[in-house]
């Protein structure tokens, strides 16, 4: 399915996925949801590095979270804020 695809690819963090970045046609994008979590998971072990990343996932979401509140504000149909 992906073999003609070049460019950037986002896919979680399923092993099966790895041959896809072999050949180097394709860059992984990864996932802020798994960065967190093994940031999160670090705090015991490295509790300085983890609490700065954590802080700065945490203001990247505020962005994502101020963009759509934005582009709610802006649509012209409203989207309900379930959507």
């Amino acid at each position: 399915m992906f073999k003609s695809f070049r460019g950037h690819l986002h896919v979680d963090a399923y092993a099966g996925y790895d041959a896809l970045f072999r050949d180097g046609t394709r860059i992984d994008v990864e996932c802020w949801a798994h960065a967190r979590r093994y940031s999160y998971d670090a705090r015991d072990c490295a509790p300085d590095e983890a609490a700065h990343a954590l802080g700065v996932i945490q203001r990247l979401y505020a962005v994502v979270a101020a963009r759509l509140a934005c582009r709610r504000d802006r649509a012209p149909n409203r989207l309900s804020s379930t959507q």
